[in-house]
């Protein structure tokens, strides 16, 4: 009998095909835990496939109790109750790095948009104001040769982040909950003094009740009005409501966004701010990431159920 994995999302055809072939895969459904328990295999799921924004509950994980694994799909696991996980010895997996090219690819995007006004530039000749060699009335900006890059988070994503812009010949500082021992970049011990010494502050941590709400008024604040906020990992690390203000007064230059708290709907709250660059949550949306993660999910699934080392684990202590 083929072991039972519940799925909370809709998985891509090829990949639901393997699924399938080696498991009995359920849903996923609108009430998990209803319709398990309606179907009587509440004690038959033996690993579940979720995202970090869709998470697993802790109620839901206390009534199944032959549940083993939780794989994220993706990097983030924020909504995922790792405490409940901990306490009944389950194991989590996700995607860590296998769209981290990706996403540090937009970040580095979304840094050239608002650091050389590329969507200011495109408006300009759509609206037929170039009429001559320099264009008139555009604002000479920083750009990024020479300039500070803040990273808060040098993990997978922050890493790559940084190899790049050390390429376009930018100064990179970071903000990790721990120094690395691995990397000669400057460390600053905390957001706040990363943020008064960077032109640029790129956010890559993931989102934690310690680092939600962390990039906030008095950070935006030491980044300054020649500053650029420049967010790739989750809404919430950043206070939005600080951040439109920040941006509508002045208190800071740019922002570039891929992601929002409250996300889709709250991206509307910046439509009409024209300092502000917005992508829909498009970082780790390549082919190539999107074949890691699949990839990622199946050999942790096989190796959990070959009692073999996971690939990807997530520590949890």
């Amino acid at each position: 009998m083929k072991p039972v994995v519940l799925t909370q999302i809709v998985p891509g055809k090829a990949v639901a095909a393997q699924l399938r072939e080696r498991y009995t895969l359920l849903g996923p459904y609108r009430n998990a835990a209803e319709q398990l328990e309606a179907d009587g295999q509440l004690d038959q799921v033996r690993a579940v496939i979720t995202t970090g924004g869709g998470g697993l509950s802790r109620e839901l994980i206390e009534r199944m109790p032959q549940l083993g694994l939780v794989c994220a799909y993706g990097v983030g696991y924020e909504k995922v109750d790792v405490t409940a996980l901990k306490e009944r010895g389950i194991a989590l997996t996700n995607g860590r790095a296998g769209n981290a090219s990706c996403v540090a690819d937009l970040a580095m995007a979304l840094l050239l948009a608002v650091g050389r006004d590329v969507l200011v530039g495109d408006r300009y000749i759509r609206e037929g104001r170039w009429h001559r060699v320099p264009a008139a009335g555009l604002e000479f900006v920083p750009g990024l040769g020479g300039a500070r890059l803040g990273i808060l988070g040098l993990g997978d994503i922050g890493l790559r982040a940084a190899t790049r812009a050390l390429a376009f010949e930018m100064e990179v500082g970071y903000h990790s909950r721990t120094r690395r021992a691995d990397s000669a970049l400057p460390y600053f011990d905390d957001v706040r003094s990363l943020a008064e010494w960077s032109d640029y502050l790129l956010v890559a941590c993931p989102l934690t009740p310690a680092t939600r709400g962390m990039v906030n008024r008095e950070v935006l604040e030491a980044l300054g009005p020649a500053g650029f906020l420049v967010n790739i990992a989750r809404g919430a690390i950043v206070d939005q409501a600080a951040l439109i203000q920040a941006l509508m007064s002045g208190t800071i230059a740019a922002a570039g966004l891929d992601v929002f708290d409250g996300e889709p709907r709250s991206a509307d709250e910046f439509k009409d701010i024209p300092n502000v660059v917005l992508t829909p949550h498009l970082g780790g949306c390549t082919r190539v990431a999107l074949a890691n993660i699949d990839r990622m999910l199946l050999e942790n699934l096989q190796c959990f159920f070959a009692g073999a080392p996971l690939v990807t684990p997530v520590n949890l202590s």
